[in-house]
């Protein structure tokens, strides 16, 4: 997100929740009487799930900006997959279709 806010004037935090917004929705949570509008939370995404978010934002980036995302977290997105159980991999699987290109390489 340093890279991402740096590109386009904001802060790191600013950007995050600006593209938790784009990527991921919002919801409305109530702040005294009233309601207002917050970025969905990332958690609850399973590894699949974060692993599309960070492709997305990955080729968002490059096609708005030209800006080339390097994304170490994937290191530990395909971390977490392979200490998933296999019976968990394939209910991932089932769930979004098939495994992604990453955790069958």
């Amino acid at each position: 997100m340093i890279c991402l806010g740096d590109c386009c004037g904001f802060s790191a935090q600013q950007m995050h929740d600006f593209v938790a917004r784009a990527f991921l929705g919002q919801v409305m949570e109530p702040v005294g009487p009233f309601s207002t509008p917050r970025a969905r939370s990332l958690r609850g995404l399973d590894p699949i799930e974060f692993a599309e978010l960070l492709q997305n934002i990955h080729d968002w980036a490059d096609s708005v900006f030209g800006l080339v995302l390097h994304w170490p977290e994937l290191v530990k997105v395909r971390a977490v997959w392979d200490a998933l159980s296999e019976h968990e991999q394939r209910r991932l699987s089932k769930k979004h279709g098939l495994a992604p290109d990453w955790a069958t390489g």
